[in-house]
Formats: structure tokens, C-alpha cells, sequence
């Protein structure tokens, strides 16, 4: 590796990190939106038919494991980018 290349290396995982950041970031309030909509709609539903209870809790759970699967994409960014 001739030394351009890896002075390069290092500062194109710090842009891609930053990048994965600023992605993440985004995501998460996209999740944070879509989780809080289902609580109001669960609370103003009380006599929720049981399909459509099961939907709203697949759709929950969906949301949560985005949001989580963000949260570590934020962490390792922050890992990389150091």
C-alpha cells in the first residue's frame, strides 16, 4: 500500500462514519415518531379488535428492533470515528 492510500484509509472510515452518524440520527426520530403515534393510537383504541391489536404490536416491535439496530449502528460509528 503506497503511503497515499493509507493515509487516506483511516480518514475515509472517519467520513463514513460521520455519514452512518448523521443516518442514524435521522433514523432513530423516524422510529421515535412511529412509536410514539402507536402509543397515542393504543390509548385512544381501548376496544381494539384483536387483529388488529396483533398488526399494532408487530408493527411496534418492528419499530423497536429498528430503533435498536440504529442505536448500534450509532455506537460503532462513534467507535470508528475515533
Amino acid at each position: 500500500m503506497d503511503e497515499t492510500a493509507a493515509t487516506s484509509h483511516p480518514r475515509d472510515l472517519r467520513a463514513f462514519a460521520e455519514a452512518t452518524r448523521k443516518i442514524a440520527h435521522d433514523f432513530a426520530g423516524v422510529f421515535t415518531i412511529i412509536l410514539t403515534n402507536l402509543e397515542f393510537v393504543e390509548g385512544d383504541l381501548p376496544e381494539v379488535p384483536p387483529t388488529l391489536r396483533e398488526d399494532l404490536n408487530e408493527v411496534k416491535r418492528a419499530a423497536q428492533r429498528g430503533k435498536d439496530l440504529v442505536t448500534q449502528l450509532s455506537t460503532m460509528s462513534r467507535q470508528v470515528g475515533t
